[in-house]
């Protein structure tokens, strides 16, 4: 027997009032959530889902340190311009804002183009479908075909992610940037 309920946060209660009854009525039934009637798929789907964010960490990690080399090297490459904004009295909050700026720009722009990406591959694979060709893979698709449908949750929570993401990058290389003396960082070679 399946029971869909109006308030999904009160199913343990539910549950605890059903098998109270069951037990009071001698009816040899036990009430239980949906990992229950799940059984091992349950367990199953949440490591995957485990795996899947772990991947997801690392990938963020890799995101992280290929920023952060490309913004090493963008820095080194201007470090003669951050020293001549600082010899003309540039602040280091100044200089702070400006690769912030930046490196929110950079991010906001290839982060809209990923979300596009994934709306098109989304869109794809709605149309087409991928079938499952098991019994699992009907439980982890949660019917015979997946069609993915678009959260515009996610979308918000990507951008956020990735603008997150270039924040955390930039901090290392410019600090690096503002140890350098002014009269350092404009001395010719």
């Amino acid at each position: 027997l399946l029971l869909s309920l109006h308030d999904s946060a009160s199913a343990g209660e539910v549950i605890a009032e059903l098998n109270r009854w069951f037990a009071k009525e001698n009816i040899a039934a036990r009430a239980g959530g949906w990992k229950a009637a799940a059984g091992p798929y349950a367990s199953t789907v949440d490591v995957l889902r485990a795996v899947f964010n772990g991947a997801l960490v690392i990938v963020a990690v890799v995101a992280v340190i290929i920023m952060m080399n490309t913004l090493v090297i963008s820095v080194i490459d201007r470090t003669r311009e951050i020293g001549t904004m600082r010899a003309l009295g540039a602040q280091k909050g100044f200089v702070w804002r400006l690769f912030i700026l930046e490196t929110l720009a950079i991010s906001l722009v290839f982060g809209l183009i990923g979300i596009g990406v994934g709306i098109a591959l989304l869109a794809i694979v709605g149309a087409i479908g991928i079938p499952a060709s098991n019994d699992f893979l009907q439980i982890l698709f949660a019917g015979p075909v997946l069609r993915p449908q678009l959260d515009p949750a996610s979308l918000w929570q990507s951008l956020l992610v990735t603008l997150g993401i270039g924040i955390l990058a930039h901090i290392y290389p410019v600090s690096v940037a503002l140890k350098v003396s002014p009269r350092k960082a404009i001395e010719i070679d």
